[in-house]
């Protein structure tokens, strides 16, 4: 379980990095009023035009590093993508998880890894956890909802 919980981390903190390299580029462009909407502006294939539109040399030597750092960081995303999900595939839990239509196998194993020990004693025992006034109960079917009863021996 504890591979799985600092493989969870790893994946969050690259993917956040990542995304913060992406927000600098953008931003950078902006910053000289050029419009970048959608993923073109991050494509290999199309950076000699994007550089192109700046025209001071320090900023397109600060755009060039991004890149370098957007370069670098990729594939670090995909490596720790896979383990994530190649140690997720061991847990009975995902298994669970990923029967619910909203949850992917990333969500899957990012919900175990950092939820572990609330969610591994419900699975374990089918204890039921109480949500508002209603419950949700884990079996081995997947996720049961059961809504809320009205009480009629204890009115409020």
């Amino acid at each position: 379980m504890r591979t799985l919980k600092e493989l969870g981390r790893s994946y969050l903190t690259i993917t956040q990095d990542l995304t913060r390299v992406m927000s600098r580029i953008k931003t950078l462009y902006r910053s000289w009023a050029s419009p970048c909407s959608g993923t073109t502006v991050y494509a290999p294939r199309h950076r000699a035009e994007w550089l192109a539109k700046i025209v001071e040399s320090g900023v397109r030597v600060r755009a060039q590093r991004l890149y370098l750092q957007l370069d670098l960081l990729q594939p670090v995303r995909q490596q720790a993508r896979q383990d994530l999900l190649r140690e997720s595939h061991k847990h009975q839990a995902v298994k669970l998880l990923r029967q619910i239509p909203a949850i992917g196998p990333i969500r899957a194993a990012l919900l175990v890894a950092l939820h572990s020990s609330g969610l591994r004693k419900v699975i374990t025992r089918g204890a039921s956890n109480q949500v508002g006034d209603s419950s949700w109960q884990v079996t081995t079917k997947g996720f049961d909802f059961f809504p809320a009863t009205e009480n009629l021996a204890n009115p409020t």
